[in-house]
C-alpha cells in the first residue's frame, strides 16, 4: 500500500519562501485520497500552525481524503506529541469511546525517522499517557527497522542541492530547526 508522498527536495526546491506553495501543490495535484507531505524542511511548527493549520486548512478540510503530516527530525517521542498538539490547536479533536483525543479524519501524522521496535512502543506509550489515540499516527519504516547503519549513523546522505526550475538554476537546501545536524549543502557542488 503506497500513497503520493513528498520528500525534502520536492519541497525545498520551491525555496524557503515557497514552502507553503509546494505543500499546496501536493494537495492540488492529488485532490483525492491520502497524501503525505514532509513538513520539517525548515520549521515543523510553522508548517503545522501557519501552513497546514491556517493557510491550507480549508483546502485540507474540503479534500476527499486526508493529509498525513510528516515530521522527519526532532527528538523522539517529543516531536510526535508536539506535532499532534500543534495540529490539534488548529484542527481540534474529538474523543474516542476510550476517552482519547483524535484529530479530525482529514489530518493525520506519520513518523518514520528514528523508528525501531523500541521507539514504536515508547511513542505509543507516551501518546497513551498524554491522552492521544493511536489512530492519529502511522509509522514509516526507516532504516532503523532493518539495521542500525543508515544515513544518520553514518552522517552521510545524498540530497538535491541545485535544481533547474523554469530554466533557472535554484539552490536547494534542507535546514530543519529540530535537528541542525540534518542541514544539507546547497548550490552546485564539485568533488575535488
Amino acid at each position: 500500500f503506497s500513497i503520493p508522498a513528498s520528500e525534502h527536495s520536492t519541497i525545498t526546491s520551491w525555496g524557503r519562501e515557497g514552502e507553503c506553495d509546494a505543500m499546496r501543490n501536493m494537495l492540488t495535484r492529488y485532490p483525492k485520497g491520502a497524501v503525505a507531505c514532509v513538513s520539517d524542511s525548515y520549521d515543523i511548527y510553522q508548517a503545522c500552525e501557519k501552513y497546514w493549520g491556517t493557510e491550507l486548512k480549508s483546502l485540507i478540510e474540503a479534500r476527499d481524503g486526508f493529509v498525513v503530516v510528516r515530521p522527519d527530525s526532532g527528538k523522539l517521542p517529543d516531536i510526535v506529541l508536539e506535532v499532534l498538539d500543534k495540529l490539534a490547536g488548529k484542527f481540534g479533536t474529538s474523543q474516542t469511546p476510550t476517552g482519547h483525543k483524535l484529530l479530525p479524519p482529514c489530518i493525520r501524522v506519520i513518523q518514520g525517522d528514528g523508528i525501531d521496535i523500541n521507539s514504536l512502543e515508547m511513542i505509543l506509550n507516551v501518546m497513551t499517557d498524554a491522552g492521544w489515540a493511536a489512530d492519529n499516527l502511522a509509522f514509516g519504516s526507516g532504516g532503523a527497522l532493518l539495521q542500525k547503519l543508515h544515513r544518520d549513523t553514518q552522517k552521510c546522505a545524498f540530497k538535491c542541492s541545485n535544481a533547474m526550475v523554469n530554466g533557472a538554476s535554484v539552490d536547494v537546501v534542507k535546514d530543519p530547526i529540530t535537528d541542525p545536524g540534518k542541514k544539507s549543502k546547497k548550490g552546485r557542488l564539485t568533488l575535488e
